[in-house]
């Protein structure tokens, strides 16, 4: 699985009451900038924000590899709920969108 090649660290909102933007940083870099003023753009600030996070996770559910998935499953019973591997292979298919080059 491909490494995640953007800014390494932790994202955060921060808002600019000069630009009136809320910026999307890590440490002194700018990752992005989302207009302010309502619920939609202040939500969409902090999905980008945790985005890094969320994508870990994601590979964290998804380290069962394709052809021992459904013999993996069976054999780890306590895991905690039913998983679909259909869904698992979409999610390994985002991951490699978000983390090879074009």
């Amino acid at each position: 699985m491909s490494e995640f090649k953007g800014t390494k660290g932790k994202w955060e909102v921060e808002f600019d009451t000069t630009s009136l933007q809320k910026h999307i940083k890590c440490g002194n870099k700018y990752i992005a900038e989302v207009s302010f003023g309502n619920v939609e753009n202040n939500s969409n600030a902090k999905l980008i924000a945790h985005a890094p996070e969320m994508l870990e996770m994601l590979k964290y559910f998804t380290a069962f590899p394709d052809e021992d998935f459904e013999e993996d499953m069976d054999k780890h019973i306590s895991f905690p709920m039913t998983v679909d591997a259909r869904k698992i292979k979409e999610a390994k298919q985002l991951i490699k969108e978000a983390t090879e080059p074009n």
